[in-house]
C-alpha cells in the first residue's frame, strides 16, 4: 500500500524543543504500517536525528549522549534471584536505570524505540501503553539495526530471560527480533548497519528469515536460557530490532512490541554443560529426502529415556561446511503453547550430521513428550528421514503451523548425561534349541527358502529397537565342513531379515567359532576364516537401522541355508545380548500409552493404582490428532472387559480439566466420544465404577465430525424450511437442560428471527424422523444459553415445540434424543406471526372516537390474514389487510397513506350502513382518487353522517398508517390552564387544572373506550396499572370544553 509520511514531523523534530525520543509517541510516525495508520512517503529528505536523553530524570547534559556511558551492575547471586525484572511503564526512566539504546540502521530514521502505541495494539499487561516499540521508521533507508541493550548484570550459564513479543494483527511486512549476549563483558557497542559490536551470542532469533506471519501478531511469551559464558560474567543482554529490505519504502519491518522482561538466576538444570554426553536414543534410518529449512515449522518429537537431556543432532542428506543449524529443545509445539527449555547453533563441519549440545542441561521428565525445533541456513541440504515410521514414540512436524506427520521420522539423534549407568540393561538371550542339525530330516539344501534351518531365541522383554531397546550383538558357533555353503541371516520375531554373512571362509571346517556380530564392528568380508570372536558388523547392515521400530519380545531366528551338497553341521551356539529399556506402565498418566485411530489394545487395572476420578484403580492412554478436527470415540464395548468400567478424557496430566466421561454405555462397559482438535493431546483414564478393577480391551474408532455437532458450528435454518440432518456422529453436548434431559448425541442449528413480526414459531419433527427425539430451544450465545423451550413426545416417539417470538430474536436449536438414540431426521419451521388487532372488519378501529389525524403507528401488516368477503366494487379474494372506519361529521375530504410501502400495496374507502358493517355491507366509493388498485394513498369527498371503512393492504412492510381529512370529527385541542403528568407513566396519572374537570376519559387504538371518570375538582390522579402497555387517547371535560390528548402507557 502506498504511504505518504509527513516530512514536517522530521523537521519539527530538528527546531521544536529537544525531548526525549522515549516519550508517548504520534501515532502518524510510531504506528503499524499494516494497520493503515501510517503511509510509506514516496521519497523522504535525509535528516539527522536527535538522540537526546535530558527528558529522563538522571540525564547530565554535560555527558555525550551515549547511553552506555551510564554504568549499571546488578550483582544479586541469591538462589532463584530475580536479576532484571522491566514492566516498560514508563521508558523515560530507562537510561537511568542503565540501559541503552544504540540505532546504527543505515540511515536514521523518524524513530528510535519509543513508549508502546495502544493505538496499534494495547500492552500484555500494565496500562495500555505499557510496553516498548519500535517500527519501520527506524530507518529513512533500507537496513534496521537497532539496539536495546539492557543494564550490566552478573549472569551464569543458565539464567533464564522471559519476555513477551507481537507485532500487529494481519501485518503483512514480516518483522525480526535477535536476543543477543556479550560473552566477554567488554560491551561494546555495534557501529554499523551489520555490526554486532561484541554481542557475538545469539541466543535467539526470532523470524530469522523473515516471513510472512513469522513474527508473533498476538502478545507471546519467549524463554531464552543464557549460555556461551565461560563463568559468572559481568555483561549485558541485546535485543536487535534487525530487518533488511525494511523501512518507509521495504517490503519488510512494520511494528513490534516488548513486554515483560525478566531475567532470573537459573534453577541448575543439569548443572551447565554435559561433560560426558552419551547417545540415548539414535534413529538413524536414512530413506528419503525429509524437509528444507526454507518450509519452516519443522520439529521432531520424542520421549526420553534419561532425566537429563544433554543435546540432540540431526541428519542431512548431503554433507556440508559453515552453515549454521539451530536446534531446541520445547515442552510443546511453539504454537501451542509449548515453552522452550534450551538452545543452540551449530555450524556444518563436513559431515552430513550437525549435533547441538544443551548449555546448560536440561531436567525432563522420562515418558513424556518433547519436541526438536529445526531451524538454521536455508541453503542447508535435505533433512533425512523416513517415512516408514521408524521410531514409533514420535514423529515429523513440518511447513506453518507444525503440520503432523505421524508415520514420518526426521534422522535424529538425542543425548543424555553419563549418570554412570545406563537407561537399559544388557540381557543375555540364549537358544535351547542347540545342538541344532543343518539340513537334518525334512529339510533338504535345494529347499533352504520353504524349509530354511531356524533356530530361535525366545525373548520375554519388552522394549522397541531404536525407543529404548538396542539390539547390541548376536554370537554363534558353527561346525561345518565348508564354511562357504553357509548363508546365514538373522529373522525378527516380526520376520524382518538381516543378511549377517554368506559364501565366505572357503573350504575351511568350523569357520564360525563363537563368532560375534554387532553395529559397528569390522567388516567380515575382509576376514579371514576361521573368524574368531571378531566383532563384525553384519554384511547386510546394522541391527539398529534393520529392525528399527521393531518389539524385542518374541522368537529371534537364525536362519542357516548350506547352499551345497556333500557337507554336514551344527548349530552350537546361537546367542544374543540386548539392551532392555526399564519397564514404564501406563498407572501414572505421565507415562501413558499412545493411541492412534483404529488401534485395539488390551489392558488391566488390577494391579494399577488410584489416581483420582472413582476409588478405583486406573491406568492412563494418550491421543495426538492427526492434524484436522476428528470425532474420536474409546470404546470398551468390544468383548474383552470383565469388569463394570468408567471412561474419562483429560487435556492435561493433572487431571484438573474434565473433557468427557462415560459410564455404562453398554451394559455394564462404557464408551466416550469426544472431539480432537487434531493437534493437541488427550489423556483417557480407564477406571472402575466404584473400586471395581479388571481386565479391559479398548476400541478406539474415529470419524469426520458433524459440521453441526457442536453449538459455534450451528447450521442456519429460516421460516418455512423443511430441513433433513442427522445426529449418527454427533457427541452428547454439554448445554443447560431445557424442557428435557440432554442425555444423547445432538446436533444444532440456528433460526435468527429478524422479521420485527412478535408470533409463535413451531419446530416438529414430527415427519421423516426415524428415531427416539428431542427438541430444546434457547438463546443468548453459546457460551451462555438460555432456555427457552424442548419437548420429548408431543407426536408418538417425535418432538414438536412452539414458542414465542419478539420478531428480533436468534434462536438456538438442538436436535437430541432419548436413551441414546441416533439417526435420521426431518424439521419443519414454521412461523405464525400475531396478526394485527385490526385484522378483522369486526376489529375495525374507530378513528373518530380517537380523532384526526390518526396514526397508526408499526402496523405489522406481513401477519395480517385473508379476508372473509368482498364489498361492491372491489374484489379482496387473498388480500390480507386491516380496516379503519369513522362516520364523517361533516361535509369535507378523507385520506389515507402508507408511510412504509413494502410488497403488494393498497388502500381503498367504502361506503357502509353503518359502523357494524362486514366485507358484503361495503360499496367501494366511486371517485377517480380511489380505485380498487395497487397503491398507497387513497382520498374521498365526505358526506355528513356517512359511515366509512378504510381498508389497507401492505404484505412487505410493517409501516405506520395515516388517515386524516377535513370535517371528520371534532379535532385534537387542548384546554388552556390543562395539565397531565407524567406522560409516559407506569401507573399513577396526575390531572391538573385551572378551573373544574368534569370528565376523563380513556380509549385504545380500536376506539374502545376503556376508563370513564367523573372528577369535579380541579386536580385528581388516575391508576392506570391495570392497562396494557401501549398508546390511548384521553378525552378531558373542562368547563364544557373538551379536549384530547394521547397518552403512553409503560
Amino acid at each position: 500500500m502506498k504511504r505518504i509520511t509527513m516530512l514536517i514531523f522530521a523537521l519539527i523534530a530538528m527546531v521544536s524543543t529537544i525531548e526525549a525520543q522515549f516519550l508517548q509517541p504520534n501515532s502518524s510516525i510510531y504506528g503499524s504500517r499494516s494497520l493503515g495508520v501510517e503511509n510509506k512517503p514516496q521519497s523522504i529528505e535525509p535528516a539527522e536525528r536527535l538522540r537526546n536523553i535530558e527528558s529522563s530524570a538522571t540525564y547530565n547534559p554535560n555527558q555525550p549522549a551515549n547511553l552506555q556511558s551510564q554504568s549499571f551492575v546488578v550483582n544479586n547471586r541469591n538462589p532463584q534471584a530475580t536479576l532484571l525484572d522491566e514492566g516498560f511503564d514508563d521508558i523515560t526512566t530507562l537510561p537511568g536505570a542503565g540501559y541503552s539504546f544504540v540505532n546504527v540502521s543505515d540511515a536514521l530514521g523518524l524513530t528510535d524505540w519509543f513508549q508502546g502505541n495502544d493505538g496499534v495494539f494495547p500492552a500484555h499487561s500494565g496500562a495500555p501503553t505499557a510496553y516498548i516499540g519500535a517500527n519501520f521508521n527506524n530507518t529513512a533507508g533500507s537496513v534496521i539495526n537497532n539496539f536495546m541493550i539492557t543494564p550490566v548484570l552478573e549472569l551464569e550459564n543458565g539464567d533464564v530471560i522471559t519476555f513477551w513479543t507481537r507485532s500487529p494483527d494481519a501485518s503483512t511486512f514480516p518483522d525480526r527480533l535477535e536476543v543477543r549476549l556479550d560473552p566477554t563483558g567488554a560491551n561494546t557497542d555495534p557501529s554499523g548497519p551489520a555490526d554486532v559490536g561484541s554481542y557475538t551470542e545469539l541466543l535467539l532469533e526470532i523470524n530469522p528469515n523473515l516471513t510472512q506471519g513469522g513474527y508473533p501478531q498476538v502478545w507471546t511469551e519467549f524463554t531464552v536460557t543464557v549460555s556461551g559464558l565461560s563463568g559468572a560474567t559481568n555483561t549485558r543482554v541485546a535485543f536487535r530490532y534487525w530487518v533488511t529490505d525494511a523501512g518507509p519504502v521495504g517490503n519488510n519491518s512494520d511494528y513490534i512490541g516488548i513486554d515483560t522482561l525478566t531475567i532470573e538466576e537459573g534453577t541448575g538444570g543439569g548443572g551447565g554443560v554435559c561433560g560426558s554426553p552419551i547417545l540415548e536414543i539414535n534413529q538413524d534410518v536414512d530413506d528419503t529426502c525429509m524437509a528444507n529449512i526454507s518450509q519452516t515449522g519443522l520439529a521432531q518429537s520424542y520421549i526420553p529415556l534419561e532425566a537429563e537431556a544433554a543435546g540432540a543432532g540431526i541428519k542431512f542428506r548431503d554433507p556440508s561446511t559453515g552453515l549454521n543449524v539451530d536446534l531446541s529443545l520445547w515442552d510443546g509445539l511453539p504454537n501451542a503453547g509449548g515453552t522452550m527449555l534450551a538452545s543452540g547453533t551449530t555450524q556444518t563441519d563436513g559431515t552430513n550430521w550437525a549435533d547441538v549440545y544443551w548449555d546448560p542441561v536440561v531436567n525432563v521428565t522420562v515418558g513424556n513428550t518433547y519436541y526438536i525445533v529445526i531451524d538454521g541456513d536455508t541453503t542447508l541440504p535435505c533433512i533425512s528421514g523416513s517415512i516408514n515410521d521408524p521410531y514409533p514414540d514420535g514423529n515429523v512436524f513440518a511447513n506453518a503451523g507444525y503440520t503432523p506427520f505421524p508415520t514420518f521420522d526426521y534422522t535424529f539423534r538425542t543425548y543424555s548425561c553419563d549418570s554412570g549407568g545406563s537407561t537399559c540393561t544388557s540381557t543375555a538371550y540364549d537358544s535351547t534349541a542347540v545342538p541344532f542339525d543343518i539340513d537334518g530330516a525334512g529339510n533338504s539344501t535345494s529347499d533352504c527358502a520353504n524349509a530354511p534351518n531356524l533356530i530361535p531365541v525366545t525373548v520375554s522383554d519388552m522394549g522397541t529397537i531404536g525407543s529404548g531397546a538396542t539390539l547390541e550383538n548376536i554370537t554363534i558357533d558353527i561346525a561345518h565342513t565348508f564354511t562357504a555353503d553357509l548363508d546365514l541371516y538373522l529373522v525378527s520375531p516380526n520376520g524382518t531379515e538381516l543378511l549377517l554373512a554368506n559364501d565366505l571362509g572357503g573350504g575351511t571346517d568350523d569357520g564360525y567359532n563363537g563368532t560375534m556380530f554387532e553395529d559397528g564392528g569390522a567388516d567380515i568380508t575382509l576376514a579371514t576364516a576361521p573368524f574368531g570372536v571378531g566383532p563384525y558388523e553384519p554384511m547386510g547392515g546394522t541391527f539398529a537401522a534393520a529392525f528399527a521400530g521393531e518389539e524385542i519380545m518374541g522368537d529371534w531366528n537364525l536362519k542357516v541355508c548350506d547352499d551345497a551338497g556333500g557337507d554336514t553341521g551344527q548349530v552350537l551356539q546361537f546367542s544374543m545380548s540386548i539392551c532392555v529399556p526399564p519397564v514404564i506402565t501406563n498407572d501414572d498418566c505421565a507415562n501413558a500409552y499412545v493411541l492412534a485411530c483404529g488401534d485395539s489394545v488390551v489392558g488391566e487395572t488390577l494391579t494399577a493404582t488410584d489416581s483420582g476420578g472413582n476409588a478405583a484403580p486406573d491406568v492412563f492412554y494418550k491421543f495426538t490428532g492427526t492434524g484436522s478436527a476428528q470425532l474420536v470415540t474409546i470404546s470398551l464395548c468390544g468383548g474383552g472387559t470383565d469388569y463394570d468400567s468408567v471412561l474419562r478424557v483429560f487435556d492435561d496430566c493433572d487431571l484438573a480439566n474434565e473433557l468427557a466421561f462415560n459410564d455404562d454405555f453398554c451394559g455394564l462397559q462404557s464408551e466416550v466420544t469426544f472431539v480432537s482438535d487434531g493437534t493437541s493431546t488427550y489423556y483417557i483414564m480407564v477406571e472402575g465404577f466404584g473400586s471395581n478393577s479388571g481386565n479391559f480391551s479398548l476400541d478406539v474408532t474415529c470419524t469426520e465430525p458433524l459440521p453441526n455437532d457442536d453449538c459455534g458450528g450451528a447450521i442456519a435454518v429460516s421460516c418455512g424450511d423443511s430441513v433433513t440432518g442427522t445426529t449418527v456422529g454427533a457427541t452428547i453436548d454439554s448445554a443447560p437442560e431445557c424442557g428435557t434431559p440432554i442425555t444423547s448425541p445432538g446436533v444444532w442449528y440456528t433460526l435468527d428471527d429478524t422479521s420485527g413480526l412478535a408470533g409463535d414459531i413451531t419446530l416438529s419433527l414430527c415427519n421423516g424422523t426415524d428415531f427416539d427425539s428431542k427438541i430444546s430451544v434457547y438463546t443468548g450465545s453459546c457460551a451462555a444459553l438460555t432456555c427457552v423451550a424442548g419437548n420429548d413426545d408431543s407426536c408418538g416417539l417425535q418432538s414438536e415445540v412452539t414458542f414465542p417470538t419478539d420478531g428480533n430474536t436468534k434462536f438456538y436449536i438442538l436436535i437430541h434424543s432419548f436413551g441414546g438414540a441416533t439417526g435420521n431426521f426431518t424439521m419443519d419451521v414454521t412461523c405464525m406471526p400475531t396478526p394485527p388487532p385490526n385484522d378483522m372488519i369486526v376489529n375495525s378501529i374507530d378513528v373518530d372516537e380517537i380523532g384526526f389525524p390518526y396514526t397508526d403507528p408499526s402496523v405489522a401488516m406481513p401477519a395480517a390474514t385473508t379476508e372473509d368477503g368482498n364489498p361492491q366494487g372491489c374484489d379482496l379474494t387473498g388480500a390480507n389487510g386491516v380496516w379503519y372506519n369513522f362516520v364523517a361529521a361533516g361535509d369535507g375530504t378523507a385520506n389515507a397513506m402508507i408511510v412504509t410501502p413494502g410488497g403488494a400495496s393498497s388502500v381503498t374507502f367504502y361506503t357502509a350502513p353503518d359502523e357494524n358493517a362486514t366485507e358484503t355491507d361495503l360499496v367501494l366509493v366511486p371517485q377517480n382518487t380511489n380505485q380498487c388498485v395497487p397503491g398507497t394513498s387513497a382520498s374521498i369527498f365526505t358526506l355528513a353522517g356517512q359511515a366509512y371503512y378504510v381498508f389497507v393492504l401492505n404484505t412487505g412492510a410493517i409501516t405506520d398508517i395515516v388517515i386524516d381529512g377535513t370535517n371528520l370529527g371534532v379535532s385534537d385541542n387542548s384546554i388552556a390552564g390543562f395539565s397531565y403528568y407524567p406522560n409516559p407513566t407506569t401507573g399513577v396519572l396526575n390531572l391538573k387544572s385551572v378551573d373544574n374537570i368534569e370528565r376523563v376519559s380513556l380509549y385504545n387504538l380500536l376506539g374502545q373506550r376503556v376508563l370513564d371518570s367523573r372528577v369535579g375538582a380541579t386536580a385528581t390522579q388516575l391508576d392506570l396499572s391495570g392497562l396494557s402497555a401501549g398508546s390511548y387517547l384521553m378525552k378531558v371535560t373542562v368547563n364544557g370544553q373538551t379536549g384530547t390528548y394521547k397518552l403512553l402507557k409503560d
